[in-house]
């Protein structure tokens, strides 16, 4: 995000990944995958606070999953014809584990860092 007093939009958002197909199988993908993905409120399982402000997003969306294998994948959002990157997977589930959400951490929570060290 350009800082952190930007507002997101969520409108038009994905994730992308070489996670689990969620056959049998057990294989990953050969070719990078994207899912769009409808951002949620969190569940309140934990508080958030200044410096911990997760961004949730469905489980499954039109039968498609995120699964083992897709941590770190980003949360990218088309928002006036530029891409935005608002976080990165920090959660990822069982294939078929019925989810309600999956959690990203806020890029916008280490901006200083990411600005600092890389």
């Amino acid at each position: 995000p350009p800082s952190r007093n930007y507002q997101p939009d969520f409108r038009e958002c994905y994730t992308a990944g070489w996670g689990k197909i969620g056959d049998a199988t057990n294989r990953h993908w050969k070719y990078l995958t994207q899912m769009r993905l409808r951002v949620i409120p969190c569940e309140p399982r934990i508080k958030p606070t200044l410096t911990l402000q997760p961004i949730c997003a469905d489980g499954q969306l039109n039968g498609r999953y995120i699964f083992d294998g897709d941590s770190g994948s980003p949360l990218f959002c088309l928002v006036n014809n530029t891409w935005i990157q608002y976080a990165i997977l920090a959660t990822t589930f069982a294939p078929h584990k019925h989810v309600k959400e999956i959690r990203f951490a806020a890029v916008g929570n280490y901006v200083t860092w990411i600005e600092t060290f890389i």
